[in-house]
């Protein structure tokens, strides 16, 4: 297993500096709270106008479009879609898994948003799909699944009080890989609960729009807590979804490859990070106050629309199966 301080420079020289051109030589107690901070994140990693950029991409025919909210499982499910992709005799794990907009040289799914790829979204890629990394809701691009039958289209769910933590860890650890010796600064301005309360991507309504198509033939939608509970099981799903056959050593190689403990210490996948693929942290860690807010906004979008009182329930309501156990 690769040292954890190998793991971080390759991840630093992966993201291509965002975290660091972001935000050297800036005072984070200055920003205007976390909200500026990732307003000010993406207009690094994203450039201008990056939804009509992304907006004006038409999917082919067997197109594999990924559209998530941030932490929310995208990158785990990317990973095992590309290795389905890239077939039998793809072995381990490479820069053709990784999500990085600069790496597109060298094979990487495309970010739909990302500057990097603007011009280049219509390439070619290697495997047998074209596979398509994006963070649009459902509203941004609404005519997708019934315009482009052909095309398939996945959104993951995850409990939303793990998903916020999970934000700010991500945000609080590329920030730490880029800026060594900086982290201290950023903990004494910024809380998990700053990051668990933005309104990113109106992540319940947006929660909502996905379950009203989940029942068209070309969309997916998965729960972050199946792939935690049973990769196997998910994997098989969504071999069916693209239409790739498996076998056994064919499941085992893709398995092991995006097993969460060689993707948080892998530096291809620069976003999964040690200590995560949980679920129930979000609640235990999270102030009593900031998980009253977002159960709150549960109450008033998606209950309403759903019947489900909680994401739980959601969950046994879309998938038919009983909410896993974790210890």
């Amino acid at each position: 297993m690769a040292s954890l301080g190998f793991v971080k420079a390759l991840r630093k020289a992966a993201q291509g500096g965002s975290f660091a051109r972001a935000f050297t030589g800036v005072d984070l107690s200055q920003l205007a709270g976390a909200k500026e901070f990732c307003t000010r994140l993406r207009g690094v990693m994203r450039g201008a106008n990056p939804l009509n950029s992304a907006r004006t991409f038409r999917p082919r025919p067997g197109d594999v479009v990924t559209l998530m909210t941030s932490k929310t499982g995208q990158t785990w499910t990317l990973a095992m879609l590309r290795k389905l992709s890239l077939g039998k005799a793809h072995t381990g794990v490479d820069k053709c898994l990784a999500t990085d907009p600069a790496k597109f040289e060298e094979g990487a799914v495309p970010w739909l948003e990302s500057h990097a790829w603007r011009g280049k979204l219509n390439l070619e890629q290697p495997g047998s799909l074209r596979v398509f990394k994006s963070h649009l809701n459902l509203s941004d691009v609404r005519g997708w699944p019934k315009s482009y039958p052909d095309a398939r289209f996945l959104i993951c769910l995850r409990q939303p009080h793990d998903r916020g933590l999970s934000y700010y860890k991500h945000l609080r650890g590329g920030y730490g890989d880029e800026l060594p010796g900086k982290l201290g600064h950023f903990d004494s301005v910024f809380s998990p609960d700053d990051f668990a309360l933005l309104k990113h991507h109106d992540y319940e309504q947006n929660l909502v729009d996905w379950i009203g198509v989940k029942d068209h033939p070309n969309v997916m939608v998965l729960f972050y807590e199946q792939t935690l509970a049973d990769p196997r099981k998910v994997l098989r799903r969504l071999a069916e979804f693209v239409g790739v056959e498996l076998d056994a050593e064919f499941e085992d190689n893709i398995l092991d490859a995006t097993n969460y403990d060689v993707m948080s210490t892998s530096g291809v996948f620069i976003n999964v990070f040690p200590g995560g693929g949980t679920y129930g942290k979000g609640r235990k860690t999270l102030r009593k106050d900031t998980c009253a807010e977002l159960d709150q906004r549960w109450a008033e979008i998606v209950e309403p629309a759903t019947g489900a009182r909680s994401y739980e329930q959601l969950y046994e309501q879309v998938t038919g199966e009983t909410f896993p156990r974790f210890s």
